[in-house]
């Protein structure tokens, strides 16, 4: 039996639904724990500060739920634009974690591929579960909770932008900001 594309997809999103849950999932809330790129995190919830920042674009809080399997993984954040222009988040890298480093959003209950985001002018860019999200294939080791992972975010106009991405529990879900 050979599979198709249509049900190497629902694998997926039945991997990603189990591991990353739906937005009315009951699990941790609150903010991601603050961590450093090199130890481990505090546990301390971090406060609403922004995780990075350059120009207009501020990055909030952002977190990437320990993986249930070992080969993929969902990087989710918030990004607010406070200037009168628009900008477009091209693409990401997570070297330490994933050469594989892919853009999705949800459409119909079903995950489909994207070039990038927009972010509008004077708005807010929502990563989250069951909608827009970044996905990391081809894992180069696990993440565990607790870690941190560093990251790099390609917009158009604001250019590059550094952000250490905390590794939380498979059940953690943020509080709104």
């Amino acid at each position: 039996m050979t599979a198709t594309p249509m049900a190497g997809a629902a694998v997926i999103v039945v991997i990603l639904a189990a591991g990353c849950g739906a937005s009315g999932t009951i699990g941790q809330q609150g903010s991601p724990p603050a961590a450093s790129a090199t130890g481990p995190a505090s546990g301390a919830p971090a406060r609403a500060t922004p995780a990075a920042s350059k120009g207009d674009l501020v990055i909030m809080q952002p977190y990437l739920p320990r993986p249930p399997v070992t080969d993929m993984a969902a990087i989710y954040f918030t990004v607010r634009n406070t200037g009168p222009g628009a900008d477009h988040l091209d693409r990401i890298e997570v070297p330490h974690l994933s050469s594989d480093v892919t853009m999705h959003t949800v459409r119909n209950h079903a995950m489909v591929r994207v070039r990038g985001y927009l972010v509008p002018p004077h708005g807010t860019l929502i990563l989250r579960r069951g909608g827009n999200h970044i996905m990391l294939t081809g894992l180069k080791q696990m993440p565990k909770a607790g870690e941190a992972v560093p990251a790099r975010l390609f917009f158009r106009h604001a250019g590059e932008i550094d952000m250490i991405i905390p590794v939380v529990p498979r059940t953690y879900m943020p509080t709104s900001s």
